[in-house]
């Protein structure tokens, strides 16, 4: 449903320029309806999660649960796909719904659930600059949902967009965990939400879209987990970046790049069941594409090294970190930051480059032949990379004392 008419033109460099038509009154319901159900079976999934955030559902956290939702809806109904297609099992409401409704029930039945902090941390309150900025980013989000249409999917239609505004809520929550401030943390998601290769993919190609929210919410989770060692985040991120390999078989290494990255940021103590945990999720996303290579006689291989065709966006993104990487060695201390990001950033940085060298150097074999990440595909990987890198570098600490 997904991935089957979201591949249809991927390696097509003007795949997902064209404007589709838009959508009549039933397909936009039909869509709509579909998101909510993949919403309904990432909170299901949620709620089976270790105690933490985000899950809450007050005025100022539903945005971030509902973002976490569909990154796990997204995650699981791509694994369920992929399980359904090799056992040649037709994928519907039933097949792909219905499994989730007992789980459902249980945890209903089974609550109140496990504790949660009852106080929260404190913030710097976001001033009248930040609301504008995330106003701002809010009317360029609802301008791709009011311009996406589909021929072919309606579902596909939507999910796009979905995907890119919940890629911007995670970064946004990711950098309020790491306490940016308010006003720059707010720069940065407009400025990620205003980047050509995610918005065009979030109009029309919902597999790159996708693929953007499963790295940049992995990654986003995983400093959430670095930050605060919140088990919650750390089971999100890992589910996360594994399950790429699912849903982009050519992201295949991509993904285990993610999972390497996030074992070694790990502090030492807690390393070895995050190496566990990522090895066993890896193993079940990647097992399509891997059995799938397997039936056409074919196995991952290298390439010539080259030098990566890095687009205008990615150039300037990448003098921009390292401008503001020049700037955090050279300046004096951390002005007073008790706790700036350390391995969050590590980790970030570690996954972009291990994720770079994977796209560039591995062919995946998939049931179309031997494929490498096209270019968008690589933006809508490393650019929420950069964001996220960039945001925790540039973004001066929050100051809640309002001083």
């Amino acid at each position: 449903m997904v991935l089957r008419a979201a591949r249809a033109g991927l390696d097509s460099p003007g795949a997902f320029r064209d404007h589709p038509r838009p959508l009549s009154v039933p397909e936009l319901l039909r869509a709509l309806s579909d998101l909510a159900l993949t919403a309904l079976v990432g909170r299901v999934l949620l709620s089976l999660l270790p105690a933490g955030e985000p899950g809450r559902h007050g005025p100022s956290e539903l945005l971030a649960t509902w973002a976490a939702s569909h990154l796990l809806g997204v995650a699981a109904i791509a694994l369920q796909l992929e399980l359904l297609a090799l056992l040649q099992v037709e994928a519907g409401f039933a097949t792909l719904f219905l499994p989730w409704l007992l789980p459902a029930v249980l945890r209903v039945a089974t609550l109140p659930g496990a504790m949660v902090p009852r106080h929260a941390a404190r913030h710097e309150d976001a001033g009248r600059g930040a609301q504008l900025l995330r106003l701002a980013t809010a009317l360029v989000v609802a301008w791709t949902f009011a311009s996406a249409g589909s021929a072919r999917e309606p579902f596909g239609a939507l999910v796009g967009p979905a995907s890119y505004a919940a890629m911007l809520a995670l970064l946004a929550h990711a950098l309020r965990a790491t306490r940016r401030a308010p006003f720059g943390r707010a720069l940065f998601v407009l400025a990620l939400a205003a980047t050509p290769p995610l918005s065009e993919a979030a109009r029309g190609s919902p597999t790159l879209a996708g693929a953007a929210l499963l790295a940049g919410g992995g990654a986003s989770f995983a400093a959430i987990w670095l930050r605060r060692v919140d088990r919650r985040a750390r089971a999100i991120a890992v589910l996360a970046l594994a399950a790429l390999a699912t849903f982009e078989p050519s992201l295949l290494f991509a993904s285990l790049a993610g999972l390497v990255a996030l074992v070694l940021a790990t502090p030492r103590p807690i390393a070895r069941s995050t190496a566990a945990w990522s090895g066993l999720a890896w193993a079940l996303a990647a097992s399509p594409t891997l059995l799938g290579g397997a039936a056409l006689d074919g196995a991952p291989g290298l390439r010539a090294p080259r030098l990566v065709p890095w687009t205008s966006v990615h150039s300037w993104v990448l003098v921009l970190v390292a401008g503001v990487a020049l700037k955090a060695i050279t300046r004096d201390g951390a002005r007073g930051e008790i706790d700036p990001p350390g391995r969050e950033l590590a980790f970030a940085l570690c996954f972009f480059a291990l994720a770079a060298l994977a796209v560039d150097l591995v062919v995946v074999p998939s049931a179309t032949g031997a494929t490498a990440p096209t270019a968008a595909a690589r933006a809508a990987l490393l650019v929420p990379l950069l964001a996220l890198s960039a945001g925790m570098l540039c973004v001066p600490a929050e100051r809640p004392d309002g001083r």
